[in-house]
């Protein structure tokens, strides 16, 4: 056996990349930690961990390239106009009462923090450093899975609610959540959770390309779905699955016997979600169910879960906003209610300034995938984006817990390998 082909970061060393082994190490770190627990106080692990990264990072961060320069520049202009909101806006009136400064502008300097982990990489190994990224987050998102199974069987909630919280009393949504028959694992927010596996699935087409190790690969999708389904997230089964699908179908990589595979994953998948209706008496079963049925009546309401139709709570905030401070919002304490968008997130903490700065962001990311030459991961980078996108319209994709770490990351690899050929053939990548 070669271990060149086994491990990609030995290829990169012997080859006297001594940035390949230092890359994947950091990118293994942030991934990993994004799965942790709160560490004290509302401090989860991946902040310690991608804040501290980034620190020690810029100071031999790389001049950005075109691409990743335009994200990035978009973004703390993001920053400043949330920042000038702070401290010259005037604070919320009527119903809504000012959220947490630190919690909402962590959100949006993580992101930053991210990108600029990621311009110290070495260009030469970033396709080696992306598919590790990929394994970590499958493993995790498969043990995850198996997390929720246990989960749905009562017998793990005091051992995830350090996951959930750093109240060890306060009602989380996981909790409530529980009582509808979803369940998410480390995730408090099923959304989330659903946005995740929907990453990891996209990722696992991807890395099932190029890897020798099928079996072993499918056993992890497998998972993968099971887990998103116990979300019930309509991310997962309106945007995840269907992507998915579509790089199988598309994917030029993909062997006939690859596509085979996946094709019977999702089949077992399927019977696997059935039994654990008939033997476990899965409650969310039904509410599961009902996404294929639809509603009797109000289908806009039913799909968006209130989100988008008229009148709706997300709406009324939206409007408020726009009434009482509309160019650059209330700053990073927001208002203390659930966005439920990225939309909605952006324009009570900065307004439409701040919307428009996210557009140019969602714009750039859209061409960059559409030209990008490095046929390795041009497929992968659209339905990326095109997830990543569409997840906005339910969750605020780009700054939730967890999963917005794992989008930034593949994201910023994806625009780094967008501007490189490809240095190895889809086997060699081996890991």
């Amino acid at each position: 056996m070669d271990i060149r082909k086994v491990h990609p970061e030995v290829a990169g060393l012997s080859k006297g990349r001594t940035g390949t082994r230092r890359d994947i190490t950091l990118v293994t770190l942030i991934c990993g930690a994004a799965f942790g627990p709160y560490v004290f106080a509302s401090v989860r692990t991946e902040q310690l961990v991608v804040y501290g990264i980034a620190a020690v990072s810029v100071l031999r961060m790389r001049g950005l390239n075109r691409r990743l320069g335009g994200i990035f520049q978009s973004w703390v202009l993001l920053l400043v106009v949330g920042t000038v909101a702070t401290f010259f806006s005037a604070q919320p009136l009527g119903p809504w009462v000012p959220g947490s400064l630190l919690a909402g502008l962590d959100n949006f300097l993580l992101p930053l923090a991210v990108m600029l982990i990621i311009r110290t990489f070495d260009a030469d190994s970033v396709e080696f450093t992306l598919r590790r990224a990929t394994l970590v987050l499958l493993l995790g998102m498969s043990a995850n899975a198996i997390l929720s199974v246990l989960q749905s069987q009562g017998v793990m909630a005091s051992y995830l609610r350090p996951f959930w919280s750093s109240s060890a009393s306060a009602s989380t949504v996981a909790e409530r959540a529980e009582t509808m028959g979803r369940f998410s694992g480390l995730f408090n927010q099923p959304a989330e959770a659903g946005l995740a596996y929907s990453l990891a699935l996209i990722l696992g087409v991807w890395y099932l390309s190029g890897t020798q190790r099928r079996i072993w690969c499918m056993c992890l999708l497998l998972l993968l779905l099971v887990g998103g389904v116990l979300t019930v997230s309509k991310v997962f089964v309106f945007l995840g699955v269907p992507l998915a699908l579509v790089y199988v179908i598309i994917g030029k990589d993909l062997s006939t016997r690859t596509r085979i595979l996946i094709s019977t994953s999702l089949t077992i998948s399927v019977l696997i979600v059935s039994s654990l209706n008939v033997a476990a008496n899965w409650a969310g079963f039904e509410y599961f169910a009902r996404l294929f049925r639809g509603p009797d009546s109000d289908v806009l309401s039913f799909y968006t879960a209130g989100r988008w139709n008229s009148g709706s709570g997300m709406l009324s905030v939206v409007q408020w906003v726009l009434g009482d401070s509309p160019f650059i919002g209330y700053g990073w304490a927001g208002i203390s209610v659930a966005y439920d968008s990225a939309w909605t997130e952006i324009i009570v903490v900065s307004g439409l300034l701040g919307l428009g700065c996210l557009v140019v962001v969602l714009a750039l990311l859209t061409s960059m995938a559409l030209r990008n030459q490095n046929q390795s991961t041009r497929v992968l980078m659209i339905l990326v984006v095109s997830l990543t996108i569409g997840a906005t319209f339910g969750l605020p994709a780009l700054t939730a817990n967890r999963v917005a770490t794992w989008i930034w990351v593949i994201i910023g690899l994806l625009v780094e390998a967008a501007v490189i050929r490809p240095q190895l053939e889809p086997e060699q990548f081996e890991s």
